[in-house]
């Protein structure tokens, strides 16, 4: 698959810039593509894990977290804001993803997908670490006051 859509990229790029007159893939059936089996960590793998990052950082134990208990990928795990996370219900509202490109540097985008856009829901253990964390995190920014660089954002995950 991957290499189908390569050549047809190229070739389709090549009939744009009048190169070649057809492209020679729109006769080619593309690949199906085979569905695999993701690996998952076992319970007994992810309490080991989770026993691992109780000498970590708390925000890198908690990043770790919730990819493993929500499902988040780094950039939803980056896009998240203080806002997103309701501590009340123990839930948090995926509501953007941070990207970065070479061209423009850090970009924040709504999800993809109207699935990606979603209420996920977090153990209570994850959401005390949570609000222990937004604690130092707004203990930080009164300590900088003039000097804090956050913008109109307030990430969850920030330095």
């Amino acid at each position: 698959m991957y290499h189908y859509r390569i050549l047809n990229d190229i070739f389709k790029r090549a009939v744009e810039w009048k190169l070649i007159k057809e492209n020679p893939m729109d006769g080619v059936a593309r690949p199906k593509v085979e569905n695999k089996n993701g690996d998952v960590y076992t319970e007994e793998e992810v309490n080991e894990l989770f026993e691992l990052l109780e000498d970590e950082p708390i925000h890198w134990r908690l990043a770790v977290k919730l990819a493993i208990t929500a499902g988040l990928r780094r950039g939803k795990i980056l896009g998240l804001q203080w806002e997103d996370i309701d501590f009340d219900t123990k839930t948090i509202t995926v509501n953007h993803s941070l990207a970065r490109s070479k061209e423009d540097g850090f970009i924040l985008k709504k999800p993809k997908t109207k699935y990606s856009r979603r209420t996920v829901s977090v153990p209570s253990s994850i959401m005390k670490e949570l609000k222990k964390y937004q604690n130092i995190k707004y203990g930080e920014k009164e300590k900088l006051g003039d000097f804090w660089e956050g913008g109109e954002y307030d990430f969850v995950f920030s330095k």
